[in-house]
């Protein structure tokens, strides 16, 4: 071009900001601004003066390379790009020179500071059309939000900055280039400008309305990150980086830009939930990318991130190999360790006071007491001067048998030793050695009681959250999971009242692991969310490694789909904590491939795990991990992985329990049921048998019988022999299975079966491998042909498996029916009536009393402030009949299922839920009638049905009629009445059913009433 052509399109460049130039000629100026520097640099400047000396209230900072109004100078209006031109013309020697001095450091990023609106290429961005006109606007040098954009014209990279006075970070956008955004119809755009802005409501707004795609998922990323919610943030990203995972895919430039995008939008959701190595991980993938200006800051951020968490491991290292020896000398720890690591610390301060040989030695720890103290709230530096103040006479040899014990040499006469502690009531090295004498650090069994009144001694939460600890691991021993509950609950409790750094991520960490054996999710979530919050606010990082891998359990296994990006989050971060590489690897692969089997997802779970390196595929599967395989490979596997798996287990086999053995042998017959039935078939059934043979409590033992049980029901179904498949649903439940009118369901995996048993004692059933999803749709599983031979029954009993049990559209509901075996006869109650009504409840909840109820004067009120748990539960035992008028809630982000609101106790306990009542003994085995919204609503577990009414059969009840939906409060006493009064005269699933039918005859709207359920 020549020079008088150059001169021409800089004239021409305030028209074409306008939109007054014809296409051609912005088309030939378009052409021109790609390639030249001197004109782009023109063309900044000209949008910063508008930006600049815009009307208000737009405020507009300015670009790269320009001068920003003054603070408090409003500057003189400019209506239109051509005025801005022609006042810049004024100054065209001083602009131009400027322009060329800028050309050879700075334009071509300058350029990219600017919002290009050209040409509408047909959809808008975001859908609808538009017309030609181009708008333009000028960026601030550095950006306010930490994320990127992948909306075009706001993606180039400017550096992070922000005001550290705290004021929001926020680009204000001329009105005029949102109304072409608008006028456009570019929602995308429009998302983008307002996350800019720092608008999040605004930018969601408008990202919802976009034409989905995953450029767009990942802006509204960012907006789900500036609300706080990095978990949100992560399943946004899944969609837009999927792609990365599709094998042998090899995306253009366009697509690793976005791509880039959406990985560094990752890391940082990964670090705001506090995975500092996988976030690192993710910045330097986007380094690698080579962006300018992005790889450079993404480099920086993944290294400091590293860094900071290789300092935090560090320091948690060299604080546990120096605790040996500062405890037998008093040296080797400092304030400084205090201060990184006070957890650690103030366990090896408590070994070094018990070990001192004399009051010198103690006070030299009081610095080290001192900074814990400031650290933590605690109350070192007087335990320290109280135990200084001893007296060393009696107590140094004491003192230095227990620092010879700590090095590994056990008293000569434990017997006595202990004796001379007692006589001393030295308590704090009484505490010391008992927690010494068994292996791991467990107290033993005999000297429990002693260890518990000792810990409460002390009046410290260290100690008596040790000893909670301490009973818990005893009743996982014992195989009481009650007992661990009963512990452990109150010590988590207590931890959210009085934090205590490194016990309480202990506590968490083994009542979470009890949750999640139990499949109770809801609660591990609800304790490990706490648990993980006090272990990064505190910097512990032994109390994190110790809740990581339970994370990733508790997200691998959810059936949420969109839990799946957590776990690889979770998993990956485990990974690369590891300090067996491999071991992390394997581990990781496992968790990420359990959760895309909970998905139904088989055939990717398949290549999750052998996508393990090569390196490491000789790492041996732990018990959940051979499980996995044999899931996944009971079908297509490959000869020589079967075989592998089977020595696996073999080896598993030589250092099981009884329980663990029973698991082996469930693992294996899965593995073998379709390749070898009759091998499969015995080794299920031998694991049957076992488990059968074992305490209920067993939480192993009953996830052997219940997998076995669904396995053999299945198989079962799958060769047509339907009578065995209902035959083993009622040896599950433990009851003769009924001669006629039953119904057995079970689901797993793609999997499903329906049997009936009509009236005449035929067994119809239909088997199918269709489900895709782990989504339950109850009201399928039993179609109308099997329905059609229930029609001479008159009571239905219905044996469901887990997660089935409790599904409320099962069958119609003009149909007798319930779960558990139905009786066709008026159930005998024993005398008494109790009605619980008039709640008064916590006044936090924010929930309305209910509406008074008529109590007659053959039943006994509990009400008001009485009607507590434990007063409920007590007041239920000696009754046939109980009504409980409440609120019921559920929260499947804090609880596994539903729980009546009651008044709260004097320990503030207002809930009665399933724990409560399964540790109940209702001996005179009363009906109950839980009349509260959601009161069947179950736990989504798959060995054991887990709800407020399985919980009542379990303690003793002899039925219970409750409701999976909301119930009104203005109808509720009029049918739960009319329905108490039916008890009398006909069976419990007859009478529901009539007051159902005759509720609807005059309430035809009120479908509520469909989803009230019997169990018996």
């Amino acid at each position: 071009m020549t020079e008088r052509e150059h001169e021409q399109t800089a004239e021409q460049l305030g028209a074409f900001l306008d939109g007054e130039l014809a296409e051609a000629e912005a088309e030939r100026v378009r052409d021109h601004l790609a390639t030249c520097a001197v004109c782009q640099g023109e063309l900044h400047e000209l949008m910063q003066l508008v930006a600049l000396e815009a009307p208000a209230p737009v405020r507009v900072v300015a670009a790269v390379g320009g001068e920003a109004a003054a603070p408090g100078q409003a500057p003189a209006p400019i209506t239109s790009l051509a005025e801005a031109s022609a006042r810049r013309a004024e100054r065209a020697g001083r602009g131009r020179s400027r322009a060329w001095v800028l050309a050879p450091v700075g334009l071509a990023a300058a350029a990219g500071m600017a919002l290009w609106l050209g040409r509408d290429r047909g959809d808008g961005g975001g859908g609808g059309g538009g017309g030609t006109t181009p708008t333009a606007i000028a960026l601030a040098p550095a950006r306010g939000i930490e994320g990127r954009l992948t909306w075009g014209p706001a993606a180039a990279h400017r550096p992070y900055q922000v005001d550290r006075a705290g004021a929001p970070a926020g680009e204000t956008v001329p009105l005029k280039v949102l109304a072409a955004l608008e006028e456009r119809g570019d929602q995308h755009g429009l998302g983008a400008l307002a996350v800019l802005a720092g608008d999040g409501k605004r930018a969601a707004e408008y990202l919802a309305r976009a034409a989905a795609s995953p450029e767009v998922d990942s802006d509204r990323a960012l907006v789900a990150l500036a609300g706080g919610d990095a978990e949100g943030a992560l399943r946004l990203l899944e969609g837009a980086l999927a792609l990365e995972r599709v094998p042998n895919h090899r995306p253009g430039e366009y697509l690793m830009s976005y791509l880039a995008a959406a990985r560094w939008n990752r890391a940082l959701a990964l670090r705001d939930l506090g995975l500092p190595r996988a976030a690192a991980a993710e910045f330097a993938a986007v380094a690698a990318a080579g962006e300018p200006g992005w790889a450079d800051e993404a480099r920086r951020r993944g290294d400091e991130l590293r860094a900071a968490d290789e300092r935090a491991a560090a320091d948690s290292a060299r604080v546990v190999a120096a605790g040996p020896g500062f405890v037998a000398t008093g040296a080797g720890l400092t304030v400084a360790d205090a201060v990184a690591q006070p957890g650690l610390v103030r366990m090896y301060v408590y070994d070094a006071v018990r070990a001192a040989p004399d009051a010198a030695r103690v006070r030299t720890l009081r610095p080290l007491a001192e900074a814990l103290d400031r650290a933590l709230g605690s109350r070192m530096v007087a335990h320290v001067d109280a135990i200084a103040g001893r007296n060393f006479a009696v107590r140094a040899p004491l003192a230095r048998t227990y620092a010879a014990l700590v090095a590994g040499t056990a008293p000569a006469d434990l017997p006595r030793y202990l004796a001379a502690l007692r006589r001393a009531g030295e308590v704090d090295l009484l505490l010391g050695v008992l927690l010494r004498l068994d292996e791991g650090r467990r107290v033993r069994a005999a000297d429990l009681p002693e260890y518990q009144r000792l810990a409460a001694s002390t009046g410290e939460p260290w100690f008596e959250l040790l000893a909670a600890e301490q009973t818990a691991e005893r009743a996982r021993r014992a195989g009481a999971p009650s007992a661990i509950e009963a512990a452990l609950g109150p010590a988590f409790a207590r931890c959210q009242r009085e934090p205590v750094v490194y016990r309480c991520a202990r506590v968490a960490a083994t009542l979470a692991d009890h949750y999640l054996d139990g499949q109770r999710l809801g609660d591990a979530r609800r304790v490990l969310r706490a648990g993980w919050a006090l272990a990064r606010s505190s910097a512990d990082r032994f109390g994190q490694d110790l809740l990581l891998p339970l994370w990733a359990n508790l997200v691998s296994m959810s059936d949420d789909p969109g839990a799946l990006p957590l776990v690889r989050s979770y998993a990956d971060e485990y990974r690369l904590r590891s300090a067996d590489a491999c071991r992390g690897a394997a581990w990781s692969h496992d968790m990420v491939a359990m959760a895309l089997t909970n998905h139904l997802r088989l055939g990717q779970a398949l290549r999750e795990l052998a996508a393990l390196d090569p390196a490491c595929a000789a790492t041996d599967p732990d018990l959940q991990g051979a499980f996995l395989r044999a899931h996944l490979l009971r079908r297509g596997g490959a000869d020589a992985d079967v075989a592998a798996l089977r020595a696996a287990v073999a080896t598993l086999r030589t250092s099981a329990s009884p329980a663990e053995r029973a698991v082996l042998d469930h693992i294996e017959g899965r593995l073998l049921v379709e390749r070898s039935p009759r091998e499969g078939q015995a080794l299920l059934s031998a694991a049957l048998a076992a488990a059968e043979r074992m305490p209920p409590s067993d939480v192993l033992a009953a996830k052997a019988r219940a997998y076995s049980t669904s396995v053999l029901v299945l198989e079962a179904g799958r060769t047509g022999d339907f009578g065995r498949a209902l035959t083993l649903l009622a040896r599950e439940r433990r009851i003769p299975v009924p001669a006629r009118c039953v119904v057995g369901v079970a689901v797993e995996d793609e999997r499903r079966l329906a049997v009936v048993r009509d009236a005449a004692g035929v067994d119809h059933g239909v088997y199918a491998e269709d489900r895709t999803t782990p989504t339950l749709v109850s009201a399928t599983l039993v179609p109308a042909e099997l329905q059609r031979p229930l029609a001479g029954c008159t009571t239905i009993s219905v044996l469901a498996r887990p997660p089935v049990q409790g599904a409320p559209d099962l069958l119609p509901p003009e149909l007798a029916w319930g779960y558990g075996a139905m009786s066709e006869q008026v159930v005998t109650l024993s005398p008494g009536h109790l009605i619980v009504h008039d709640i008064e409840p916590p006044a936090w909840l924010g929930l309305p009393r209910l509406a008074g109820r008529t109590v007659p004067p053959t039943a006994t009120s509990l009400a008001g402030a009485a009607a507590t748990p434990a007063r409920v539960l007590a007041a239920m035992a000696g009754v046939g009949l109980v009504e409980i008028d409440a609120h019921g809630l559920v929260n499947a982000g804090d609880a596994d299922a539903s729980h009546v609101v009651l008044s709260p106790g004097p320990d503030g306990q207002y809930a009665l839920d399933v724990a409560a009542v399964r540790a109940t003994r209702l001996t005179s085995a009363p009906l109950v009638v839980l009349a509260a919204c959601h009161a069947a609503t179950a736990a989504p577990t798959l060995h054991q049905a887990w709800s407020l009414p399985d919980a009542f059969v379990h303690a003793g009840a002899r039925a219970v009629i409750a409701s999976t939906d909301a119930i009104p409060d203005a109808a509720a006493g009029a049918f739960f009445a009319d329905l108490t009064g039916r008890l009398a005269s006909v069976a419990p699933a007859v009478a529901l059913r009539d007051a159902r039918v005759a509720w609807k005859s005059t309430h035809p709207g009120d479908s509520w009433v469909d989803r009230l359920l019997l169990f018996q």
